[in-house]
């Protein structure tokens, strides 16, 4: 995980709640409901997530193998940062709230764009898997 930012701080400074993102990744059921929720959110708001798209898809895709039991080379760190993430993005009255048209996605984006940045190395990793399970 990119040691540059702290995991403490960049949760703070996102609006991520650490807690309830733990929570979440501890318990399966909860997990599945989540990712269930954010694919079908990013699947609706495609176009307006179109700079990230492929960063949220490759991070649904861990959190979905992770949970499948298919791939669980990731860090509790990481895990509790991507699952805070999903938590921040299906949050429709975060910072700038989702129902404001051109601009409602905005905070999801970059808090996405954080969290991906922070965890980089895991995601490549997760990608090299990817290729080599093919």
């Amino acid at each position: 995980m990119d040691q540059g930012r702290g995991d403490g701080q960049l949760l703070k400074t996102s609006g991520l709640d650490e807690a309830q993102a733990a929570q979440v990744a501890q318990d399966q059921e909860a997990l599945q409901h989540l990712l269930r929720e954010a694919a079908e959110k990013a699947q609706r708001y495609r176009q307006q997530l179109n700079r990230v798209w492929d960063q949220l898809e490759l991070l649904l895709n861990l959190v979905r193998a992770y949970v499948r039991g298919e791939y669980r080379r990731v860090p509790w760190k990481a895990l509790v940062l991507m699952v805070g993430a999903l938590l921040y993005f299906l949050n429709p009255m975060d910072i700038v709230p989702d129902f404001l048209a051109g601009i409602g996605f905005i905070d999801d984006a970059t808090v996405i764009a954080m969290v991906v940045q922070a965890v980089r190395e895991e995601l490549e990793r997760f990608r090299q898997f990817q290729l080599q399970s093919r």
